[in-house]
């Protein structure tokens, strides 16, 4: 994105400010993550949150019809989560490797279905969620 300066950079996600032009700026949150790009979106409507991939299938998301972009990460450092969208999560679906990210633009859609998840391991697993 031209005219934009990098201010603040944390672990695995930027926030941005961009010249809007006539001294009006926009700051964009969770816009490029370090892994890969996700679309801009104002950090109005950005979330960042985390939740845990246990032993069983657990809800992570909530289904939302007007999500724009999702990105999830496992940050354990050996084990590996499982997510599923629409239905409960097993250890043969979509896997997200130790401290990787899964990002919607990877599907080449956004999943507006609920977003299950499951550890496949005997140990939690946290997941970090950046969406809007």
């Amino acid at each position: 994105m031209a005219n934009n300066e990098r201010v603040n950079q944390f672990a695995d996600y930027v926030v941005e400010t961009e010249d809007q032009g006539s001294g009006v700026h926009r700051q964009i949150v969770g816009a490029h993550l370090l892994s890969g790009g996700l679309s801009p979106t104002t950090a109005s409507n950005t979330t960042v949150a985390q939740d845990t991939a246990e032993a069983t299938s657990t809800e992570v998301l909530a289904e939302d019809a007007t999500r724009k972009f999702v990105a999830i990460k496992n940050t354990h450092s050996t084990d590996t989560a499982f997510i599923n969208f629409g239905a409960a999560a097993t250890s043969s679906h979509l896997p997200i490797l130790p401290g990787e990210w899964f990002r919607s633009s990877d599907l080449g859609v956004v999943p507006t279905q609920s977003i299950e998840a499951i550890r496949g391991s005997s140990n939690d697993i946290t997941l970090v969620l950046v969406y809007a």
